[in-house]
């Protein structure tokens, strides 16, 4: 099993939890879409030799682990339980 993101910890985050599924996906989509982007500017910036940024960009990008990230539906188990 992956690692629980621990966002999902704060109060504020975990009212994504109430959400409907289907919201909830939504939204999960739009995330993984901001870290690819910003991933994407962490090298982009690394390889224009712009250590600063590249280390901002590298942090709006982090993974909670390095191994998949479990369904919504096991973080939301695992929360829960």
């Amino acid at each position: 099993m992956g690692c629980i993101n621990p966002l999902l910890n704060l109060t504020a985050a975990r009212a994504l939890l109430k959400l409907p599924p289907a919201d909830r996906e939504g939204i999960e989509a739009v995330m993984r879409d901001v870290r690819d982007q910003a991933n994407a500017d962490a090298e982009n910036a690394w390889l224009r030799r712009k250590g600063p940024m590249a280390a901002y960009w590298r942090a709006v990008s982090a993974k909670p682990c390095t191994s998949p990230t479990p369904s919504i539906k096991a973080r939301t188990d695992a929360l829960k339980g």
